[in-house]
């Protein structure tokens, strides 16, 4: 089981989930335009609170690192960004779960999350391959995940069904530990533009 660990920098703090921190979040979660893609409609706060109590179950289990996302410059928690599908004999993790409240969207935060998040994984955790996977006709979070500079892999077509029943088709992107140090700097240049 990996080691929990807050990641952070002058812009974000990932801290691991903890049991009640689902209230730290919920003036987020009611607009309803965050579910479209997810697997989950959690714009209720009682379903939200379930999903949020589940990811600490897994997280238990060492299937999910769950990190709640807190801007600095505003003082604001910002949404949830996940380690999960995490293979340590194959050295493979996916970052993934995330979400921020639409005032995080477009913004210094993800960048800074994924920075975090793929350092931990490679030069601390020791990962070679870090994953990243949406909804294919989810096309703000794939230009997000391309601009990270991750190479697309594939499609996974019908594999999951999301809210109200639709059948999901899944692409995959990764970026792989010699990709890395080009992609460090790349996003490291991005987020300098920020500031």
């Amino acid at each position: 089981m990996l080691p929990l660990s807050t990641l952070e920098n002058d812009v974000i703090r990932l801290s691991p989930l903890e049991s009640g921190d689902w209230k730290k979040l919920t003036h987020l979660v009611s607009d309803s335009s965050l579910w479209t893609y997810f697997p989950y409609d959690l714009a209720e706060e009682s379903v939200f609170e379930s999903w949020m109590e589940s990811r600490i179950t897994l997280m238990n289990e060492g299937k999910w690192l769950p990190h709640v996302v807190y801007h600095k410059p505003s003082g604001k928690y910002a949404g949830l960004t996940c380690y999960l599908s995490i293979d340590e004999p194959n050295k493979v993790i996916e970052v993934g779960g995330t979400w921020y409240g639409s005032e995080f969207h477009a913004t210094e935060v993800n960048p800074n999350c994924k920075l975090l998040m793929m350092t931990h994984a490679f030069e601390t955790l020791g990962f070679y391959r870090v994953e990243y996977k949406t909804d294919v006709l989810n096309v703000r979070s794939r230009r997000a995940i391309e601009k990270l500079g991750a190479k697309e892999d594939g499609i996974l077509r019908s594999n999951r069904i999301v809210a109200k029943g639709r059948r999901r088709d899944t692409i995959y992107y990764s970026i792989l530990k010699d990709e890395w140090p080009q992609v460090k700097a790349n996003l490291e240049k991005r987020i300098a533009t920020y500031r």
